[in-house]
């Protein structure tokens, strides 16, 4: 068995919105929750609850146990691909979005 990476949640949820090339503010329009109540989360290491938690790893494709311990699962979660593409379109909502707030 593998150990688990000693990373703390949120670490997690950061390098997997780096590497998604999602914002902290879109993170949390995806989840609906307030963007100021996910900063706070961070700043200060609260954790969510458990509704939150699920919704958070639901949106960046990962299990909750992967973002809680580092453990990833051999078992992908049977919704992943759609909860992906759903993501996918709602990134793309919130990018079309601040474009046409730009403009």
């Amino acid at each position: 068995m593998r150990t688990p990476n000693k990373l703390p949640f949120w670490e997690r949820v950061k390098r997997l919105l780096r590497a998604q090339k999602l914002t902290q503010k879109e993170l949390a329009a995806l989840v609906d929750i307030k963007y100021s109540t996910l900063r706070f989360w961070l700043c200060y290491g609260y954790s969510p609850d458990v509704e939150t938690a699920c919704d958070i790893a639901s949106v960046l494709g990962v299990t909750v146990e992967y973002l809680a311990k580092g453990v990833k699962n051999k078992y992908v979660r049977k919704n992943a691909k759609k909860t992906l593409i759903k993501k996918d379109i709602a990134t793309g909502i919130i990018r079309l979005a601040r474009q046409i707030e730009k403009n």
